[in-house]
C-alpha cells in the first residue's frame, strides 16, 4: 500500500515540474473582429402611417382627442392632437383635413382648412355657413355641385362669388353691378316695351329705349 502512495506522489510531482514550452501554444485568429455577420440597422422609433419615412414616440399613434386622427399626423400637419376641432369653426379636424396626404387647402390661400377659419375664403367664417340652422355645416350645399357651401365660393351657383352677395343662398338678392356696366332688363309698360342695357334712358311714343 505505502508503495503505491509513493509511486502516485512522484508522478503528481514529474507533472507539476513541466515547463511553460512544454504545454501547445494556442493558434492566434487573423482578424479576431471579422465574424462574417453584418450587424442589423436598428429601428430607434415607431412608424407614423402613413408616411413611410416619418418616425414617431410610443404615443404618436394613438388618438388623444378622438377625432380620427393619430397624434403624429396630426402633428405633421400642425393642427391639435388634444383638441378634434383645432381652428374652432365646427368641422372636426378629421373632415378638415380630407385627404391625410394632400389636405384640403380649398380657397388655396396657402392655410390648410384644418387651421383656417374660413375655408373657402368668401368672406363668411366656416362656422356661420349652416345653411339650414342643423349646426352641421357639411351637409349645407345650395347649389347642389356636391361641394359643401363652407369650401365652396359661389355658393348658390349664379356665377356671382359670395364675397359679393348679400345674401349668398338667394339668387334674387345678389348685389347689382355698378350702374353702365351692362345688364339687360324687359318690363311691360301702359306705353309699349321699355328695354335698358345700361346708360340714360330716352323714351319717344310708347316705346322706351335705353342704350
Amino acid at each position: 500500500m505505502s508503495r503505491s502512495l509513493c509511486f502516485a506522489a512522484v508522478a503528481a510531482l514529474l507533472v507539476s515540474c513541466a515547463t511553460e514550452e512544454d504545454k501547445p501554444a494556442s493558434k492566434a485568429l487573423e482578424n479576431p473582429n471579422d465574424l462574417g455577420v453584418v450587424a442589423p440597422e436598428v429601428n430607434t422609433g415607431w412608424p407614423c402611417p402613413p408616411f413611410d419615412n416619418l418616425e414617431t414616440d410610443a404615443n404618436g399613434n394613438n388618438d388623444d382627442d378622438e377625432d380620427g386622427l393619430t397624434n403624429c399626423v396630426e402633428e405633421y400637419w400642425g393642427s391639435d392632437p388634444n383638441n378634434p376641432d383645432t381652428d374652432g369653426d365646427t368641422v372636426e379636424d378629421r373632415f378638415d383635413l380630407g385627404e391625410i396626404e394632400d389636405p384640403f387647402d380649398s380657397d388655396d390661400d396657402g392655410i390648410l382648412d384644418v387651421l383656417d377659419v374660413d375655408d373657402d375664403n368668401d368672406g363668411i367664417l366656416t362656422a356661420d355657413e349652416d345653411a339650414d340652422g342643423n349646426g352641421n355645416v357639411r351637409n349645407d350645399d345650395t347649389d347642389v355641385d356636391t361641394i359643401p357651401n363652407y369650401r365652396d365660393d359661389d355658393d348658390d351657383g349664379d356665377r356671382i362669388p359670395t364675397l359679393l352677395e348679400k345674401n349668398p343662398y338667394d339668387v334674387s338678392t345678389t348685389t347689382p353691378p355698378p350702374s353702365g356696366t351692362g345688364g339687360t332688363t324687359s318690363t311691360t309698360s301702359t306705353g309699349g316695351t321699355t328695354t335698358s342695357t345700361g346708360g340714360t334712358t330716352t323714351s319717344t311714343g310708347g316705346t322706351t329705349t335705353s342704350t
